[in-house]
């Protein structure tokens, strides 16, 4: 599975070699990049996949929040969406109640609600 890693352009460039299996949101610029490869700020929202796609884009499906890109003449799953249960007693008092999950990437840098997928 590929993952996903916020940073900023200084922190990308820091990082030396990239992850070929890896996304890294340059989040001071809003561009997207695959290991070492841009793609840009080429995003889609779709109700469901098209039977084939455009190189270079990411696709999101709007209902399941799957991630795909086409490469290659197919089409390769990124990401799939990740919940955890949660019913109408549970409470967040460590992060204040906000009722948003948080995740941290390796920089440290928080996720806020359902963008952390």
């Amino acid at each position: 599975m590929i993952g996903w890693t916020r940073c900023t352009r200084v922190q990308y460039e820091a990082l030396g070699t990239k992850k070929d299996d890896e996304f890294y949101y340059i989040s001071d610029e809003g561009i997207l990049f695959l290991g070492e490869v841009c793609y840009g700020r080429k995003f889609s929202a779709v109700s469901e996949f098209p039977t084939s796609g455009a190189a270079g884009v990411v696709y999101i499906n709007q209902m399941t929040f799957e991630v795909r890109i086409w490469s290659n003449g197919a089409w390769s799953t990124v990401g799939l969406p990740k919940s955890d249960a949660v019913n109408a007693s549970s409470t967040n008092a460590s992060s204040g109640g906000s009722g948003h999950c948080r995740a941290q990437d390796r920089f440290g840098n928080a996720g806020q609600g359902s963008d952390s997928r």
